[in-house]
C-alpha cells in the first residue's frame, strides 16, 4: 500500500531485479520490466535492463484513477541469436493505494 502523500515529494520508486545462474544472463537474451493496470494494459515499459526507476510523479499519475498496478519482468532472445522459446513473465510485486 502505498500513501498518496508519500509520492508528492520528491524521489523515485526502483525496481532491481537480479537473478542467479539464469540462461538470461548468459548474452543475446533481453530482459523487460513493465508496469500494467487490472486489464494488463501495459502503462510503462522499459527494454533491455534489470532496472526500473520511476520518478514520484509519473507513479502518482499512473496509480490515480487506477488504485492498482502490477510489476512484471521477463527475458527473451534476441533476434540474431534465432532461438525460439515459450515466454512466462513473472510478477514482481503490486502496487496499490492507498
Amino acid at each position: 500500500m502505498i500513501e498518496s502523500n508519500s509520492l508528492d515529494s520528491t524521489g523515485s520508486f526502483v525496481v532491481e531485479y537480479s537473478e542467479m545462474n539464469a540462461v538470461s544472463s548468459r548474452g543475446n537474451w533481453i530482459r523487460i520490466i513493465e508496469i500494467v493496470d487490472k486489464n494488463n494494459n501495459i502503462l510503462y515499459k522499459k527494454d533491455s535492463t534489470r532496472h526500473l526507476e520511476i520518478n514520484n510523479g509519473i507513479l502518482k499519475k499512473l496509480l490515480i484513477g487506477r488504485r492498482k498496478l502490477k510489476i512484471y519482468t521477463w527475458a527473451h532472445p534476441s533476434k540474431e541469436s534465432g532461438i525460439r522459446v515459450r515466454i512466462r513473465r513473472v510478477h514482481l510485486c503490486t502496487l496499490e493505494l492507498k
